[in-house]
């Protein structure tokens, strides 16, 4: 059975295995024995765990794509490395207001090519810097100019990642052109959890949160397994799945895979991710909101199937309901790439590069324009 990657904080591979051993013949990954139905496979997420990369680095001589400065930094974390990026500024004399753009799971170039998608990151930094703000975008491991930093996928967890978004804060801020007072974190999906956890070190002037997550991870990949498998699931499959997701997950993270009933090739996928799923687990996204005393801006597609709107959204949103400046925004008919997304939303969908929702792009410039005026 093909292993596939499904949701935006990297996990496992093993979401749409479950989905369909819970709904078919096949002996499943327990002991609980299962109903048949029909499940879909759907193309590879572009939201795949980044040790996907390892199997096919994609690391290409840097060229600047955004007619920005091609700028290198040292990642701040585990596995250090030299991170390529490229700081866009709006013409004129700074120093600026500044955006650092963090990007969700998977192995995406600063543009947000990661073939055979294209996320939309190089309207977003352009959209920005036309509006007067300066934006640092960066290569993910294994992606663009930046190196994966290991040969053992087993040894790069979230906090390599992390420490690569660390390290582009830390830059960004020593920049002459950039005023470190008015620099904004904006994260998309896992980048949001990142952004969070970044800011907690050090306060950023605000947030712009775009279909983060809002609750465990383990929590939104119950839901997401659960959002894989078909229409006709019953009740008793859809809880042998969400159980099934459960015992998959905790065995990584208590680093019990010999122990786990698999295959020895599903075995591999699992110790491939355990370090990532163990370092990134342990955050709660609302409760880091929580923490952080300042402005933010929140973004969720209502037609997310990824990061649900009722449980993600609804949490974040309640978060910022009475703080100064904050904004919730649930746009309709949008997927998870805030993309304009007229039909049901699937992964085979962002094959097809959509405009972005008419409301994202301007209220994201009016508000920082507020946020970050002199």
């Amino acid at each position: 059975m093909r292993l596939r990657h499904v949701l935006a904080p990297a996990l496992v591979s093993l979401l749409a295995l479950l989905a369909s051993a819970a709904c078919s013949d096949d002996e499943p990954p327990s002991p609980t024995p299962t109903p048949t139905a029909t499940a879909t496979e759907a193309p590879p997420s572009p939201f795949a765990s980044p040790t996907e990369a390892l199997a096919t680095p994609t690391v290409e001589a840097p060229v600047p794509l955004l007619g920005g400065e091609l700028v290198t930094f040292e990642s701040d974390g585990p596995l250090p490395v030299e991170v390529t990026g490229e700081l866009v500024t709006p013409p004129g004399e700074g120093p600026f207001p500044a955006v650092l753009f963090i990007s969700g799971s998977g192995s995406q170039r600063r543009d947000g090519l990661q073939p055979p998608f294209s996320l939309g990151y190089d309207e977003i930094a352009r959209t920005l810097v036309e509006a007067g703000f300066a934006v640092l975008v960066f290569d993910d491991r294994g992606a663009g100019g930046t190196p994966i930093g290991t040969d053992d996928p087993t040894t790069l967890g979230y906090k390599a990642i992390l420490g690569d978004a660390r390290g582009a804060y830390h830059f960004l801020l020593e920049r002459l052109e950039v005023d470190p007072a008015r620099v904004v974190l904006m994260g998309h999906s896992e980048g949001g959890v990142t952004a969070l956890v970044v800011a907690g070190e050090r306060t950023p002037a605000g947030l712009v949160l775009m279909s983060s997550t809002g609750r465990p991870l383990v929590e939104v990949s119950v839901d997401q397994v659960l959002g894989l498998m078909p229409d006709n699931a019953t009740e008793e499959q859809r809880r042998i799945a969400a159980m099934q997701q459960r015992a998959v997950l905790q065995a990584m993270i208590d680093d019990r895979i010999d122990d786990y009933p698999a295959t020895e090739q599903e075995r591999a996928v699992m110790r491939a991710q355990a370090a990532y799923l163990r370092e990134l687990a342990p955050y709660d996204p609302a409760a880091l909101l929580a923490d952080l005393d300042v402005p933010a801006l929140v973004f969720q597609g209502d037609k997310d199937f990824q990061v649900l709107p009722d449980k993600d959204g609804a949490a974040l949103a309640a978060t910022i309901e009475d703080r100064p400046g904050s904004e919730y925004h649930l746009l309709e008919n949008a997927d998870h790439l805030l993309w304009q997304e007229p039909l049901d939303s699937a992964v085979e969908r962002y094959l097809q590069r959509r405009p972005f929702h008419p409301d994202f792009l301007p209220t994201a410039t009016r508000w920082l324009t507020d946020l970050l005026a002199p």
